[in-house]
């Protein structure tokens, strides 16, 4: 059905006494009546009873089906029917498949646009093809191996991202397995989905659907000894919204400043962090910060979901010098309340994600030191990977200090911790912490604490 409330059907019918099927459809015009139904295949041959058919919004029909013209093996047909619908006609059918291999079990979609994704089964594989509008047809693309695979299912969001699932075969057993089509690409690699353990499990009719933005879900049977049940898998494609990012024109060295941020996701929710410019961060919706130092800063929101898709937004922030201290020339009182000055020092560690969960230390550097500061370095999580060497406390007076050669090749596991404490008499110390996750990048704090306090606080 279109937007206007017309209507296309397509079915098969038994037309003849040796049982065979031929394809049939009817269209009906908004507040009209069903039309005569019209022949789609040939009067002669069988159809194995597989068909499909979409409608664009605006009216623009496509129909395909399977038939075996008793000179051919089985094919798979397609036929376009062209709008407006109450003039529109049907132009004809073509064949998707190659004439040369028993082809059946099509499964297509169609997005707003009119673009085609399709899929069918030949020869035990699994085929693809695209197309833009009503133009022709990409060459067929095996979407699967040459396995006991089962019809597969498409999907479309209006905007023509596409989705195919179907059922095949992962080291012997049954498996869900998806691909993905962006609005102007063929299908990419194929992925797994869902798998089952050896024995009495199987897994059929998958069916797929997406929304507006592109976000999808997958759903199937399952059979475990004659237990039927459903199961869902959500493919999160889209990075979060950012629709709020709040920082503050200026702010003063040395005196905490306040930043918020507001980002969505419709498939797994988001996850804010804040990358204040001057080498530290903080997790978070709203965060606050202390700057150590004059200068123009460029703060950067980035939201991450769930997949791991991340969207970020900047905005400057203009730190002014922290007002002076004490009273002024000629010793005479007044003057501003004093401010305390902060640990300058930032920090870079590099590593590599392995695909058992675990990380790689690979660099770990502090730069923006003014001297003298004392760094500890310290590696929480024996049992997590840390080494002894990973614990120490270093004095250092110039400008850099490399800490590789320390951490450099250690295998941490998701939990572990990687801190770095930078002090200085009578100025805030700066804590950096690392955390392991598995399966994703280390998640970063920053903390300071400020001369005599007990309890360390974001900055």
């Amino acid at each position: 059905m279109d937007a206007a409330g017309d209507m296309a059907a397509i079915w098969t019918r038994r037309t003849s006494n040796a049982g065979d099927y031929h394809v049939e459809s009817a269209v009906k015009p908004a507040g009209g009546a069903l039309q005569p139904p019209e022949p789609r295949s040939p009067t002669t041959g069988n159809s194995d009873c597989n068909v499909d058919i979409h409608m664009t919004p605006g009216g623009n029909v496509t129909a395909m089906w399977d038939f075996n013209d008793t000179v051919n093996p089985t094919f798979v047909s397609y036929e376009d029917r062209s709008a407006p619908f109450a003039s529109g006609t049907w132009g004809g059918a073509a064949k998707l498949s190659v004439p040369s291999v028993t082809s059946f079990a099509p499964a297509f979609s169609l997005d707003e646009h009119g673009d085609t994704a399709a899929t069918w089964l030949a020869g035990g594989q699994l085929f693809s093809a695209v197309r833009r509008g009503s133009g022709g047809f990409t060459p067929a693309k095996a979407l699967s191996g040459a396995t006991g695979t089962s019809p597969g299912a498409v999907g479309a969001s209006p905007t023509g991202d596409a989705l195919a699932a179907f059922v095949g075969m992962s080291n012997g057993t049954d498996a869900i397995f998806g691909a993905h089509r962006g609005p102007t690409t063929d299908f990419g690699e194929v992925t797994p989905v869902a798998t089952t353990p050896p024995g009495a499990v199987s897994l059929d009719s998958p069916d797929v659907a997406l929304d507006d933005q592109g976000n999808g879900f997958a759903a199937w049977e399952r059979n475990a000894n004659n237990t039927y049940s459903v199961q869902v898998a959500g493919y999160d494609p889209v990075a979060p919204a950012i629709s709020v990012l709040a920082v503050p024109a200026a702010g003063t060295a040395g005196q905490p400043v306040g930043m918020a941020a507001t980002a969505t996701d419709r498939m797994s929710g988001a996850a804010v962090h804040f990358d204040f410019g001057d080498g530290g961060g903080a997790d978070g919706a709203g965060v606050t910060h202390v700057y150590g130092a004059a200068g123009a800063y460029t703060v950067t929101a980035t939201a991450t979901d769930g997949a791991g898709n991340r969207s970020s937004a900047a905005a400057v922030i203009q730190i002014a010098p922290a007002p002076a201290g004490g009273g002024g020339a000629g010793g005479g009182g007044g003057g501003g309340p004093k401010v305390t000055p902060s640990v300058a020092a930032v920090t870079s560690l590099t590593w590599d994600r392995l695909s058992s969960g675990s990380t790689r230390i690979k660099t770990l550097v502090l730069e923006r030191l003014a001297g003298p500061e004392k760094v500890r370095l310290a590696c929480l999580g024996r049992r997590l990977g840390c080494r002894k060497a990973a614990t120490r406390t270093i004095t250092r007076h110039g400008r850099k200090l490399s800490l590789t050669k320390y951490v450099k090749g250690m295998t941490l596991r998701p939990r572990a911790q990687i801190t770095l404490t930078v002090t200085r008499p009578g100025y805030i110390a700066r804590i950096f912490k690392y955390t392991m996750v598995n399966r994703r990048d280390p998640r970063k704090t920053t903390r300071c604490l400020a001369p005599g306090a007990k309890k360390s606080r974001t900055c």
